[in-house]
């Protein structure tokens, strides 16, 4: 079945903000049955979207035509939202539209689910919200809040941290607009007041959107965008699926972890490869992401090199980086997986990029064996510089303090 333009709009902005691993449109109920019109499933979050669009017709009497258009907009993808939420209750994998399966669910223990409803249509004519129905928590958005937010929320971990935000508070929200209680959050240092009554008025957004210090923030995270763009680029070059299939392999591992941090640890690690690059140097640098548990090594090699050798040098820095007597642990760092990105020493004329995925649960004794033996082949971080340095989220202010551990 084709997607509406609010339906293809939704699934649009989700692959953007969660890039085209996690999204599933229109995906079944065991029954054959569409369960939504848009998934995403990402660590042990599962959103579900119900789009309705439905154009705003005037009434002799304005409650009525209000009331008609909330019935067919929003009560209605409420009501699919909870059965479909029921449902998730006895799934495993999400099914995609023609029948096969995709990725598969988070056990039932661990589940968070979010239900969303867009409603398309209502040229804001009517106001209204989100908020609890009959125990399910259920977000409500037009399509301009849907734009709005989407485009600053573009990665996956930084919407559901919003989601997770709403969700948690306890009192009554009211607001002109969702992309307000949005700026709020914001403003707030990604969080929402803890009172009782929560009262947003209008504006709120458009006044954000105008400090300086959003300004400044969006320039520095103009450099994060080089972490998106090598992600595209793995899955287009190593033909990865567009919606997550079951047992995804190395490549797909690799870009899912990279997928999985935020914005802004996207600008550090952005900063952090590139700025190694330009050293023009042989050699690597390390770095620890504590939002995903994940050390990043990135290594720069001679042109000559081949491919082989590029990848079994990653897999060398990536057991240092793993190690529990490796540097990053003796700096505090927990550590639970390693990724190994690798390139030539800079080359103006392009580059390729390898890529190594590890992960270790447990460590052996063999897997120290494997470390020192690593280190001595390769030398790896026999002379080791270590740093620390405090960035803010939103240069020129203190509001923010993103002291992170990168």
């Amino acid at each position: 079945m084709p997607l509406t333009p609010s339906e293809q709009l939704t699934y649009d902005l989700c692959r953007r903000s969660f890039l085209s691993l996690w999204s599933y449109a229109n995906p079944q109920q065991p029954n054959g049955k569409e369960l939504a019109d848009v998934m995403v499933v990402f660590g042990r979050h599962i959103t579900v979207f119900s789009v309705k669009e439905i154009a705003f017709k005037e009434h002799g009497d304005p409650a009525v035509a209000a009331a008609r258009w909330v019935r067919r907009a929003i009560d209605a993808s409420i009501d699919q939202l909870r059965g479909a939420r029921r449902v998730l209750d006895s799934m495993e994998h999400v099914i995609k539209s023609d029948g096969s399966l995709g990725i598969p669910l988070p056990p039932r223990s661990e589940r968070v689910v979010h239900l969303m409803a867009v409603a398309a249509g209502g040229k804001r004519e009517v106001p209204f919200g989100g908020g609890d129905h009959q125990g399910d928590y259920v977000h409500v958005v037009d399509e301009f809040a849907l734009r709005e937010i989407f485009s600053e929320l573009d990665t996956a971990p930084d919407l559901i941290d919003y989601l997770v935000a709403k969700e948690a508070h306890e009192g009554v929200i009211l607001s002109e607009g969702e992309e307000n209680l949005f700026a709020l959050y914001l403003h707030d240092g990604r969080s929402l007041p803890s009172v009782q009554g929560l009262a947003v008025q209008g504006g709120l957004w458009e006044h954000v959107k105008a400090e300086p210090e959003f300004k400044a923030r969006k320039q520095a995270d103009a450099v994060s965008y080089w972490w998106d763009e090598q992600i595209e680029r793995l899955i287009a070059d190593h033909g990865i699926s567009t919606e997550a299939p079951p047992d995804p392999n190395e490549f797909e591992l690799v870009v899912r972890t990279m997928a999985s941090e935020r914005r802004f640890e996207r600008r550090l690690l952005s900063e952090a490869f590139i700025g190694w690059v330009l050293t023009k140097q042989r050699g690597g640098r390390m770095l620890f992401s504590d939002g995903t548990k994940t050390a990043h090594s990135f290594a720069t090699f001679p042109p000559q090199t081949d491919r082989d050798t590029r990848r079994g040098e990653l897999l060398a820095h990536c057991f240092v980086a793993r190690s529990p007597r490796g540097p990053l642990a003796q700096a505090g760092c927990d550590v639970e997986k390693a990724i190994g990105l690798g390139t030539e020493v800079y080359n103006p004329s392009g580059y390729s990029i390898d890529v190594v995925y590890f992960e270790r649960p447990t460590w052996t004794e063999e897997d120290d064996r494997w470390t020192e033996q690593g280190r001595s082949l390769f030398g790896i971080h026999q002379e080791l510089a270590m740093g620390h340095a405090t960035v803010l989220e939103f240069p020129r202010t203190t509001d923010v303090d993103a002291d992170k551990k990168l």
